[in-house]
């Protein structure tokens, strides 16, 4: 099946389909990744309803719009994790059109797709083509060909920019990562936190890396929850990795940025504005924090896989013993 771009993509489902609901399908670091295209869509769209499910929830327990005027969003990297490609298949049965995301060249979960688009991914990546980035360039484009949003022109305008933002961020963030990786190449716990758009950043962090591919315990608090229970682990002992944003929901960045270091001493920042985020339209550079924030906690963690010794690629149980 052809790939296409964003572009021919919304205009070929909008000729073929109606759309009233985006569902967006996946596990793990995919399903993570669609978040900035899901907060987007919530924030932006005056007629779209929106889903996002974790794949095999989706397939278990989907919502009952599911149907002929839905479009399914579903990503996996090689195209082959058993419930996304279930998810294409259950979408599809329901007759929604499906539009499905891998690296892969003609990936099981293709077959179930009505338009497929890879993306950018290992050593020699384009930022601005990775999986969040082009999910959310896709979501963008519906919303402007479906609802003639008012962001578009600035949208694309910060896309354009996106690479050379992304290059200089790497360079400004060095100091931080190699202060984090030999903070945290001896912890056990540590805690990643964020609000709004960047949110799906600190959960990539602690599901992806930090659990996954280093060992460590961890668990990812909401800036606006963390008042309202979490609070009570800090202390001087407790590590945190704070991520702040931009836009509307900063305001909940900040009050963490402001609490943390009265009682805490191990703290570590990630903070998108101070980052280049600025750099792009006002408009719009909130949907971009979380695209930003990901690509920078790569250079945190290539530092902190040196720092641990702990190769990123090690596993004890996945793809090794049924589960």
């Amino acid at each position: 099946m052809k790939k296409m771009n964003e572009k021919e993509t919304v205009a070929k489902l909008l000729a073929e389909h109606t759309v009233k609901h985006v569902f967006f399908a996946a596990c793990g670091g995919s399903i993570a990744a669609m978040y900035p295209a899901k907060y987007m869509l919530e924030k932006e769209s005056k007629t779209l309803t929106i889903h996002w499910q974790n794949a095999r929830e989706f397939c278990t327990a989907h919502s009952a719009a599911l149907g002929k005027d839905s479009v399914v969003i579903v990503t996996s990297q090689q195209g082959n994790t058993p419930e996304t490609v279930d998810a294409a298949r259950v979408a599809k049965e329901a007759g929604a059109a499906v539009i499905a995301f891998s690296y892969a060249e003609q990936p099981p979960l293709f077959e179930y797709a009505d338009y497929c688009l890879d993306y950018s991914y290992g050593p020699d990546l384009i930022p601005s083509q990775k999986k969040e980035c082009r999910v959310v360039r896709l979501s963008m484009e519906l919303l402007h060909q479906l609802e003639g949003w008012d962001k578009y022109d600035d949208a694309m305008e910060s896309f354009a920019m996106y690479d050379a933002m992304i290059e200089k961020a790497k360079e400004k963030c060095l100091p931080e990562a190699e202060r984090f990786a030999a903070g945290c190449k001896d912890e056990k716990l540590i805690y990643t936190l964020a609000s709004g758009s960047v949110w799906s950043s600190a959960y990539i962090e602690t599901h992806c890396i930090l659990m996954e591919m280093q060992w460590k315990n961890s668990a990812c608090i909401h800036c606006g929850e963390f008042f309202h229970g979490p609070l009570e682990i800090t202390d001087k002992d407790a590590c945190f990795l704070l991520m702040m944003g931009t836009g509307a929901t900063r305001v909940m960045d900040e009050r963490m940025a402001a609490f943390l270091p009265r009682y805490a001493e191990k703290i570590y920042t990630i903070d998108t504005e101070a980052l280049g985020i600025l750099e792009l339209r006002e408009s719009v550079r909130e949907f971009f924090a979380p695209l930003l924030a990901t690509a920078i906690c790569g250079v945190f963690n290539t530092h902190l896989e040196a720092a641990t010794g702990h190769s990123m690629k090690l596993r004890r149980y996945m793809w090794k013993v049924q589960y």
